[in-house]
């Protein structure tokens, strides 16, 4: 859900279409520390962010790898204890990572849950993430 919900935001900052992020510098994946490669959404995560107008059914999950962190300019994790394995696993990255909220609360992880906590979960996604673009994409830094 964070990937599709910070392109949608990026785009919307940025005043323009989500397949032209790349040109603008703006790449977004997610990855989990736990996730199994090539795993579909789940289907609450799928059916909430269709009612929002994002399409999620061809996602595939993937793991945190090295080469991902590498070539990363900025990683948010959804909880502290993400972000503390991921700082123990490249210290030289710790100044380009972050928790994804702003208030240093967990942001945990729906699945298994029902549509109310995917609902919870996209809601403070959906927060933390135009906070961090409200940073990221300043009206002053963005050229026309």
């Amino acid at each position: 859900m964070a990937e599709a919900i910070f392109r949608r935001v990026a785009s919307d900052r940025l005043g323009c279409p989500e397949e032209q992020l790349p040109r603008r510098g703006v790449d977004v994946v997610s990855a989990g520390i736990a996730a199994v490669e090539n795993c579909p959404a789940s289907r609450e995560a799928v059916q909430l962010l269709q009612e929002q107008g994002l399409d999620l059914s061809g996602h595939l999950s993937r793991p945190v790898t090295e080469e991902l962190l590498s070539a990363s300019d900025h990683i948010y994790a959804m909880t502290k204890s993400h972000l503390a394995a991921l700082e123990e696993a490249r210290p030289d990255l710790t100044g380009r990572m972050e928790l994804v909220t702003r208030n240093g609360r967990d942001i945990p992880d729906p699945i298994g849950g029902g549509p109310d906590v995917y609902r919870r979960c996209a809601d403070a996604l959906t927060e933390a993430i135009a906070a961090i673009a409200d940073d990221l994409f300043r009206k002053d830094d963005v050229s026309p």
